[in-house]
């Protein structure tokens, strides 16, 4: 099978990718206001703005994931085009990201 190339495909998985930084951002927040708690310096700030970034930066970042693993399934489907590997860490990195906030909630 011959493998996806062109600039839109490059522009997709550097999309989903991008997509995650906020939530990279909010998760490197997170962890430092918890390491600030757990030394005994309670952060200052405001829950409910934490909230609501840690939410938008989540749905942006689940909305990438979706939008660029529909576009290299319909490649793979439509056209018989595999994603090129760089492609694929783009969509691993994405998930992983996107798993984070999902296995801290459940084990922590």
């Amino acid at each position: 099978m011959q493998r996806i190339n062109g600039k839109v495909a490059d522009f997709i998985a550097a999309g989903v990718v991008v997509g995650g930084l906020p939530l990279l951002a909010f998760m490197v927040l997170f962890f430092n206001l918890m390491a600030e708690r757990n030394a005994g310096h309670p952060g200052g700030g405001d829950a409910i703005g934490l909230a609501i970034m840690s939410l938008l930066a989540y749905g942006l970042a689940l909305l990438c994931l979706i939008l660029g693993a529909s576009y290299f399934l319909s490649k793979r489907n439509r056209d018989n085009l595999l994603p090129k590997p760089w492609h694929w860490m783009m969509l691993t990195w994405s998930v992983v990201e996107v798993m984070v906030p999902v296995l801290y909630i459940l084990f922590f």
